[in-house]
């Protein structure tokens, strides 16, 4: 169960960021205190430890730590001796935390990070009101990078598809573009949040469904031994998880888009010019969600499947400048959000809703 816990993590770490490693052996550390964006993505948010299983050991180093103690362990002394250092004391982490520690599942860099965090500024107040946050900035601490990374990446593709699909019709046809961008990023925020690495101390089922998801892989490509019916399933779960959070995303998007523009044109009703045509109304909320959802998990779905592949493949196997890795990175996904953007606008218009 480690094993696939780890090649399960390492997926996860290439599909939500391009390249945030400096080198092969920063890689190796980071993957140690990561669990997976973008859909190898759409993942089930899988645990780096929990349970009675041994707990993984963690490198703060990826924060521009230093390591200041001896090797990472589950010592209940050496933690006391952390938290005191700190001014803290055990009765003072989160209940999950004090429950990991008392069976033995908290290690020393869980506690280092989680001080780095709780003394950051806006940060530390997120992760103490938000157990989902702090998971996942345990999980990845360059979980916010990430973040900005995707959306900024989403963004400026979609920005360049909407112009490139529309051409003279994209200030005519705004309305549309702004629900469009509304979805865009609304969803990668939510993918981002759905898939990103978790550091958990739940302990994890030794049985049933959750034991069989935990064991497929990140991503129907992933380097490792499984079987064909796993990796056919894990296109199955991750087209399901897509299409519930896409049609959520757009739910709230496209409702919000849709009051804007209907209280603007209320507002402003002969702002338009003599003889130009009427305004097209936009879809039903309902309609457009459902649309978007089916779009999402099929088209985005495989799309990103085949880039997380690529990615692990091809670009960790033979690309050994994190450079160029980056670079080539941020291009094949910039080029891929951009061939979805183009799509969604001809499949938009292909059923009526735009």
């Amino acid at each position: 169960m480690e094993a696939i816990s780890t090649l399960c993590r390492r997926s996860l770490l290439h599909a939500q960021r391009p390249s945030l490693v400096t080198d092969r052996h920063q890689e190796r550390s980071l993957l140690a205190e990561q669990d997976r964006f973008r859909l190898s993505a759409a993942s089930p948010a899988l645990d780096s430890s929990g349970g009675d299983e041994p707990p993984v050991v963690h490198n703060t180093k990826a924060l521009g730590e230093e390591d200041d103690d001896d090797a990472d362990n589950n010592s209940a002394k050496d933690i006391d001796s952390i938290l005191a250092k700190a001014g803290s004391s055990s009765s003072e982490l989160p209940a999950d935390m004090q429950a990991a520690l008392a069976r033995g599942a908290l290690l020393t860099s869980d506690v280092r990070l989680w001080l780095k965090l709780v003394s950051t500024p806006l940060v530390g107040s997120l992760c103490k009101l938000l157990p989902a946050f702090r998971s996942r900035m345990l999980g990845n601490p360059r979980f916010l990078m990430v973040l900005a990374i995707e959306e900024a990446i989403g963004v400026a593709a979609k920005w360049s598809a909407e112009k490139s699909s529309r051409k003279d019709k994209f200030w005519k046809e705004f309305d549309f573009v702004l629900s469009d961008m509304a979805l865009e990023v609304i969803g990668d925020f939510a993918v981002v949040w759905l898939l990103s690495p978790t550091r958990s101390f739940t302990p994890r089922a030794k049985s049933g469904l959750a034991r069989y998801i935990n064991a497929l892989p990140g991503h129907a490509l992933q380097v490792g031994k499984y079987k064909p019916a796993q990796r056919a399933a894990v296109v199955a779960y991750r087209g399901a998880q897509f299409f519930g959070v896409s049609f959520l995303a757009s739910a709230l998007g496209h409702s919000l888009t849709k009051y804007m523009v209907d209280r603007s044109r209320a507002q402003s009703p002969h702002v338009k010019a003599e003889g130009e045509e009427a305004d097209k109304e936009l879809a039903p909320v309902l309609d457009n969600s459902i649309a978007w959802g089916g779009f999402v998990a099929s088209s985005t779905n495989l799309r990103y499947q085949l880039v997380n592949g690529f990615e692990e493949r091809a670009l960790d196997a033979y690309i050994r400048n994190p450079v160029l890795k980056s670079g080539l990175i941020f291009i094949i996904r910039f080029g891929n959000t951009f061939w979805g953007g183009a799509q969604w606008v001809q499949y938009a218009k292909l059923i009526g809703i735009q």
